[in-house]
Order: C-alpha cells, then sequence, then structure tokens
C-alpha cells in the first residue's frame, strides 16, 4: 500500500474547467497537510480530448504530486471508476467527482477522523445538519439507515481499499450504480463504520450532464435489487429495505416524479415504463400516495404565492 492513508482519486472526461477548480481545491489543502506524503493523488483521463492534459500539468509544476494517467481508450464511466478503485494504493480510496470542490480546510479534518482506524465505510453526510461532527457505528443497520440512497452519490463515500479485490465490478456494468456492491460489501463486512457529518464538498457543479440514462430503471429497479442483494446478511434486511425504499421515494423520487412525469420536465433524463416500475415497486405503499399528494400541494400552493406576489408588485 506504499504507507498511504488515503488514495483521493479523480476520474474525468473533457471537463477541463471543472476539474482546474477542484485540483485547485485540493491544492489549496495538500501543503498544509501534517502527512502530505500519506495522501496519494490521482487523476484517471478517460481519453479527453480538450486541454485536461494541459491542466493537469499545469497543477503537478506548481508541485501537487499527481499521478496523471490517460486511457488510450474511452473506458466508459464506469470503467474509468472501476480503474481508479485498483489503481489505488491507499487503505482507503475516495473517487471524487470533477465537478465537486473541496471546502477548505475538509481534506485535514477527514484524515485526521480515519487515521489509526479500520473502518469499512466512511460516509460524507450530504443532508442535514448535526451537532457532533462525526459518529462512529457499530450498528451497520442503524449505519445503512442513514446512509440510504445518499449512497449513490460517488464523492461522498471513501472505502477500505482491502474489499476492491471482493467485487467482480463487471457483472454491474450498466446499471451506473457499479461501485455500490463495493460500498455495501464494505459497510456490512466490517465492525465498525464512519459518518462525517460537517459539510466537506460544495458539489455538482457541471449540471448540464446530469441524466443521460432511465431515472427510474436505475434508481428503483438497479439500485434497490444491488441493496436487497448486497444487504441480505444482516439480521434485519428486510426492515432495513423497507426503510429505506421509503425513504427513496419520499425524500428523491416523488420530487422527479412531479417534474418528469406530471410537468414533462425531463431534461436528460429518460422515463420509459416509469409509471410500471412504480407501480411494481410503490403501488402497494400507502405513503407513496399520501407523499406525492403531500409534494403537489405544496408545488401549487408556492405557485399560487409567486403569482400573487408578482401581482402585488
Amino acid at each position: 500500500m506504499d504507507n498511504y492513508l488515503l488514495s483521493l482519486c479523480v476520474p474525468t472526461y473533457n471537463r477541463a474547467p471543472f476539474l482546474d477548480e477542484c485540483l485547485s481545491r485540493i491544492r489549496e489543502q495538500f501543503f498544509s497537510l501534517s502527512e502530505p506524503k500519506r495522501l496519494e493523488l490521482i487523476v484517471s483521463d478517460n481519453c479527453s480530448t480538450d486541454a485536461t492534459e494541459e491542466v493537469v500539468k499545469r497543477h503537478v509544476d506548481s508541485g501537487l504530486p499527481i499521478k496523471y494517467v490517460k486511457n488510450a481508450e474511452n473506458l466508459g464511466m464506469d470503467g474509468n471508476f472501476v480503474q481508479c478503485f485498483r489503481m489505488a494504493r491507499g487503505k482507503y480510496v475516495w473517487l471524487l467527482g470533477d465537478d465537486d470542490y473541496l471546502i477548505e480546510g475538509r481534506l485535514n479534518d477527514i484524515l485526521r477522523c480515519i487515521e489509526g482506524a479500520d473502518y469499512g465505510l466512511i460516509h460524507l453526510k450530504m443532508d442535514g445538519h448535526f451537532k457532533e461532527p462525526f459518529m462512529v457505528f457499530k450498528d451497520t443497520e442503524q449505519f445503512l439507515s442513514e446512509v440510504n440512497y445518499w449512497i449513490t452519490y460517488i464523492s461522498a463515500n471513501i472505502v477500505s481499499t482491502k474489499f476492491v479485490q471482493q467485487i467482480d465490478f463487471e457483472k454491474y456494468m450498466g446499471t451506473y450504480f457499479t461501485l455500490i456492491p463495493l460500498y455495501l460489501t464494505a459497510a456490512t463486512s466490517s465492525s465498525e463504520n464512519f459518518m462525517f457529518l460537517q459539510r466537506v464538498l460544495d458539489g455538482g457543479h457541471d449540471t448540464k450532464r446530469n441524466g443521460g440514462y432511465n431515472l427510474f430503471q436505475v434508481f428503483v429497479v438497479n439500485f434497490l435489487l444491488i441493496w436487497k442483494e448486497y444487504t441480505a446478511k444482516l439480521p434485519g434486511h428486510e426492515k432495513l429495505y423497507r426503510r429505506v425504499k421509503k425513504i427513496l421515494f419520499t425524500k428523491f423520487l416523488v420530487g422527479y416524479i412531479y417534474r418528469c412525469l406530471i410537468c414533462n420536465n425531463k431534461g436528460n433524463y429518460q422515463t420509459d415504463g416509469a409509471w410500471d416500475i412504480l407501480g411494481r415497486y410503490y403501488g402497494r405503499d400507502v405513503y407513496a400516495y399520501l407523499s406525492f399528494l403531500t409534494f403537489g400541494l405544496k408545488s401549487v400552493t408556492r405557485k399560487i404565492v409567486r403569482i400573487i406576489q408578482n401581482k402585488l408588485r
């Protein structure tokens, strides 16, 4: 493992301006680390045709010790992600999206938290507000209940590298969740997992590329099948599955149902078979109807308020 504590890997493809800002944020923090040599930095370039190589070279010339790999051909998004995991030599590996920017001081905070520990999965909480800076979980089901569908946000997860060799990534190519089996395997195979509760990322700046897949096939069928398969060994897996399935609908899916299926504002998402999928997975769940009704009423109310406010101006 070359004595690295953390391998910070940035997969990228034709997003030079975003990558430039991402690396700038890392560089601002790298030189203030107490032990910078314990951090491995990797950029995996998926055969970009823009100025990506020049951006990386400029940061290397400034002193940032980046291991730069440019693929001879485009491996696809999943293939590039998997390559990052297989190249990592640290005890932990973190895939950081090239448009997810580190908040000042957080890199050092995370390194201090994981030093000397043996966690399976380290999750960077993206929603909610907590008084504590972090939590250590010995109860895997409680941990995964808190993580829930946010496990799909690649930049929010740091995983123990020792589990990488256990995963048949090729089996899940095309699901858009090739990495979720790794995260769930690490979490369910470890006695302790960790949750960082302070905001870490100023993320998701390249919103124009969101989508390109069937939203409901990916986030309902694919996600729930993988979740069920990789949590089956937990004693309370059925209860956990029902809870995560409910959170997925009430906190995530309901907004997209209203936007994509009711308002027909699909953006770059595909929605073929959406109602059939929702019927199969949520047709018997009363909370689905209630949360959708509540969301719809709130949306209509907000529109009415905006109309009244505009007329009063």
